[in-house]
């Protein structure tokens, strides 16, 4: 959680929250986890756990932009030629 809360610059609460609100975590640890993470900001007055370092690599936005495009059926075609284009001049997706 604490890798993908950095990758997008968020706060871990308002990851949690979101993963619920989509239905992408277990309900029975939103409770557990809210519970560490708010232990954690009261020891910490309120600092992000693991510190709030973005752990992007080079273009990594890019790319995650790029694959959402993907998924939009209004502008695929578009999001597919700027892909070709990256491809070609070996922009990593790492």
């Amino acid at each position: 959680m604490l890798r993908i809360k950095h990758r997008f610059g968020i706060s871990a609460e308002a990851f949690l929250y979101r993963l619920d609100e989509l239905d992408l975590i277990d309900p029975s640890l939103v409770g557990p986890l809210q519970a560490e993470i708010h232990e954690h900001y009261g020891k910490t007055g309120f600092g992000e756990p693991d510190f709030s370092r973005r752990l992007l690599t080079p273009n990594g936005r890019l790319w995650d932009l790029v694959l959402t495009g993907k998924e939009v059926e209004n502008g695929r075609g578009e999001v597919l030629k700027i892909e070709q284009v990256l491809n070609k001049w070996k922009v990593l997706k790492k």
